[in-house]
């Protein structure tokens, strides 16, 4: 099932996790005047926190990038810059690689046209022009979203920034491609003109079926399913968190930190999460 309305879905998904969440952080802020939460709470609270964090910003640590990591979740579609004079740049040493190709070498026999030899050389070209590096050691983040401008930029990414690069590419050559994510990877999905479909960036183990999102430069459909899958995802990862710190420092951290970090989460990003993604509704 495909839910058509993907910015009225992230919307409501949103607002419905940060009203959750303010209510029993205010309840935990005032605990003297309702019972007070146990430790399994606490830590069932705290993974809640977590995984809203990762989804919506990515598990950055630098405070700067925040706010724009939160756009670019929003409107994924930001992140593909098929009319930027980088990829003008690019596009134009991507055609003397294609035509020192087409001059040097014959189309091979297992390729059906010279479409999808072009795609093909697409993905090599994009996977000797950024070179894989993760997020964690580049952004300290999680996961970070580039931008086009960016990848080409730092000429670094990991498999998000090759999608939107070869996103991109295809785009301003004229393909109908589409940015593909699954829980731990993303690709490129090409629409040929006899209807069928060409990937490129794929793994071995990669399942077309798995995707919960895909996007282009305008439009973005999510797969309802598959989004609260990984949403689940995220929690049991983010939960393993505050249920191991007991096994590392002995005992639970005291309330009075756990109660500083809460009120950090609900100043910082909670409370501006709910007024952009209301503003963004009803501006809509």
């Amino acid at each position: 099932m495909f839910w058509i309305f993907p910015n009225l879905l992230w919307v409501l998904i949103a607002i419905l996790i940060a009203n959750f969440l303010l209510l029993f952080g205010l309840l935990l802020l005032f605990e003297g005047h309702v019972p007070k939460l146990t430790s399994g709470r606490k830590k069932l609270l705290l993974g809640v926190l977590i995984t809203n964090f990762l989804l919506f910003f990515g598990g950055s640590i630098n405070p700067l990038v925040l706010n724009e990591q939160l756009h670019r979740r929003i409107d994924p579609s930001s992140l593909l810059e098929p009319d930027s004079p980088q990829i003008s740049v690019v596009n134009t040493k991507f055609e003397k690689v294609l035509l020192f190709a087409k001059n040097r070498t014959e189309i091979p026999d297992n390729v059906e046209s010279p479409r999808i030899y072009e795609i093909k050389l697409i993905e090599a070209f994009v996977w000797s022009h950024v070179k894989y590096k993760s997020d964690f050691i580049q952004y300290l983040a999680v996961d970070h979203l580039a931008t086009t401008s960016e990848v080409l930029d730092s000429k670094r990414d990991d498999c998000d920034g090759r999608a939107i690069l070869a996103g991109s590419l295809l785009l301003h050559r004229g393909y109908d491609a589409w940015v593909f994510v699954s829980w731990t990877h993303w690709w490129v999905e090409v629409l040929l003109e006899d209807g069928s479909t060409l990937q490129i960036l794929t793994q071995r183990s990669n399942n077309p079926w798995s995707w919960y999102m895909k996007f282009n430069d305008a439009e973005r459909v999510f797969r309802g399913s598959r989004v609260i899958g990984f949403i689940l995802y995220n929690f049991l990862l983010a939960s393993l968190i505050p249920f191991l710190l007991p096994r590392l420092y002995g005992t639970f951290p005291r309330d009075v930190i756990f109660k500083f970090f809460l009120l950090l989460f609900l100043l910082l990003w909670l409370i501006p999460l709910v007024s952009l993604l209301v503003f963004r509704f009803f501006a809509s």
